[in-house]
């Protein structure tokens, strides 16, 4: 009888040490965002990697909120700007900036201003084809030249 209650002794404290061992495991929750930095023109899909989370569970923010906004994984572009979006659960997190410059045609017709953002400044490599004025840029003649935009 003695060994029976031995042995019946040593299944239940094993058994109690492994349910004790599992109960102690910690999950390892990890966030990472591929890009260190994302320039955005138009809508971009952020390429992030989690694991042990669900995207729901994600909280997504801006240090700079009037940039650009995310719904559903897409970085949506608001106003020309520099931003860090962070991702984050618990006390796990990873982040990206993101850049968005304004939305400057390629081709302009010739004494049609082309109205910018305030927050940045431009620069065009030959003011005698688009001359940067106080609101917007203005071609003044064909040709090509380069628009430099500063953030």
């Amino acid at each position: 009888m003695t060994k029976k209650f031995n042995l019946f002794f040593a299944i239940i404290l094993m058994m109690f040490f492994v349910f004790a061992i599992g109960c102690n495991e910690e999950k390892k929750y990890s966030i990472d965002i591929s890009e260190e930095r994302i320039i955005v023109l138009d809508d971009v899909l952020l390429n992030i990697n989690y694991s042990s989370i669900e995207y729901q569970d994600i909280t997504f923010s801006f240090s700079k909120e009037n940039v650009a906004f995310i719904s559903s994984g897409v970085i949506k572009p608001t106003n020309p700007g520099i931003t860090v979006l962070t991702a984050s659960y618990g006390n796990v997190s990873d982040s990206v900036e993101i850049v968005v410059f304004p939305n400057i045609p390629e081709v302009m017709n010739i004494n049609e201003k082309v109205a910018f953002q305030k927050n940045c400044s431009y620069k065009s490599s030959n003011n005698e084809i688009v001359e940067i004025t106080s609101n917007g840029l203005l071609p003044k003649k064909g040709g090509e030249c380069q628009i430099t935009v500063t953030l």
